[in-house]
């Protein structure tokens, strides 16, 4: 065993000589990289390499098509291994003439409560969803509890020899009840030549999630309107192991690009639960970020590159506040109005452990809790 000695007097010293080495490591871990080739790691993803030429000059649009912005938000309000209850919350905000604008006929805002609790199917332990509207008007948007129901062991999310935290339940209903609000929203509130936004991508990722998302798929073609996605982050890779985005911003500097642009094609997409053509972007001359934007393939396959400027112009008009530019003002407000913050759900828990003490029930009911809380103690601590 090998014992490394810190010098009590000055442990600074040590840690600063550690940070300076780690400097000089990212720095030549950055510096004049091949970029090599957007990565995917599917077969149904081809890449193509990268070229100067795929950039393309956004037009500096005024208002022009409505914006629908659409984002959701959960957090637990009670969680042990066998249950978990949260409060989820999916919005949707219209930008008119470059304002916001009311909406003709579906809420703004829906809310409900999602209990998960765990059950025995075949000897393996399963995980089930009942869900309580706040409010009617919430109703209309609820996933089916019956495409909530998932193996604890559920191969598409699980990781490894681990069961899935229960908590997935919660999310999995957040991001079904988001593809419900979309497909409502571009039903009702928007017309032909609009653009529908959700935050994150317009892949599917939970098991039954194809059910909600073809819904709205559907919807944005019978109406014709624009159903995209801008991706607030991105773990994609190119193939000589740098951040994909950053190689396309690296390559956006190389080329003299200074002002907002978007690039495409980055891959050719054939995979069926993916339906989405992949754009990388810059909204704002001054942005600091380069985003990942998708639109619904077989929408964008049919645009020439005037109605692509358009719709990129459009996004880009929202995308000049200067708290965040280059990022839609639309997903910054939605994003706001959907989070569910935490002192609303320690109120929350208040209220339900007042309900269930009422019914004698709030002991039996810590027990559970208990084993999964100790983090919590030692956080306060």
């Amino acid at each position: 065993m090998i014992y490394i000695l810190n010098n009590p007097a000055n442990p600074a010293i040590m840690l600063s000589e550690a940070l300076r080495r780690a400097a000089e490591l990212l720095d030549r871990g950055l510096t004049d990289v091949d970029l090599g080739v957007p990565q995917f790691g599917d077969a149904r993803y081809t890449p193509v390499p990268f070229s100067a030429a795929n950039f393309r000059d956004l037009p500096l649009a005024g208002p022009g098509a409505t914006l629908g912005f659409v984002d959701g938000g959960n957090r637990e309000v009670l969680h042990a291994p066998d249950f978990s209850v949260q409060l989820v919350r999916v919005c949707s905000l219209l930008f008119r003439n470059g304002e916001r604008a009311p909406h003709r006929t579906i809420p703004s805002r829906i809310e409900f409560l999602s209990i998960a609790r765990a059950f025995p199917r075949g000897g393996e332990i399963y995980y089930a969803a009942e869900l309580l509207p706040v409010g009617r008007p919430a109703e209309a948007f609820l996933p089916d509890p019956e495409s909530l129901v998932m193996s604890s062991r559920d191969e598409e999310l699980s990781s490894g020899r681990f069961r899935l935290d229960i908590s997935v339940v919660g999310a999995a209903a957040r991001r079904f009840a988001e593809w419900q609000m979309l497909a409502g929203l571009m039903e009702h509130e928007l017309d032909r030549g609009d653009i529908a936004i959700r935050d994150g991508t317009l892949q599917t990722a939970v098991r039954n999630e194809a059910g909600p998302a073809s819904a709205a798929f559907s919807a944005a073609a019978g109406r014709g309107v624009v159903l995209t996605a801008l991706a607030k982050t991105s773990a994609l890779f190119t193939s000589s192991g740098v951040s994909l985005l950053a190689a396309v911003e690296k390559l956006s500097r190389d080329a003299g690009r200074t002002g907002a642009w978007y690039y495409h094609p980055l891959v050719k997409n054939d995979h069926p639960e993916h339906r989405a053509e992949i754009f990388a972007c810059r909204l704002h001359p001054s942005s600091k970020h380069v985003f990942r934007f998708e639109i619904l393939r077989d929408q964008a396959r049919a645009m020439d590159e005037c109605a692509l400027r358009r719709v990129f112009g459009d996004l880009a008009a929202n995308s000049r506040d200067l708290s965040f530019p280059g990022y839609p003002y639309g997903l910054v407000d939605v994003d706001e109005t959907a989070r569910v913050r935490r002192s609303e759900c320690s109120a929350l828990k208040a209220l339900l452990a007042s309900a269930l003490a009422g019914k004698g029930s709030w002991q039996r009911i810590e027990s559970h809790l208990s084993a999964q809380d100790a983090h919590d103690v030692l956080d306060q601590i």
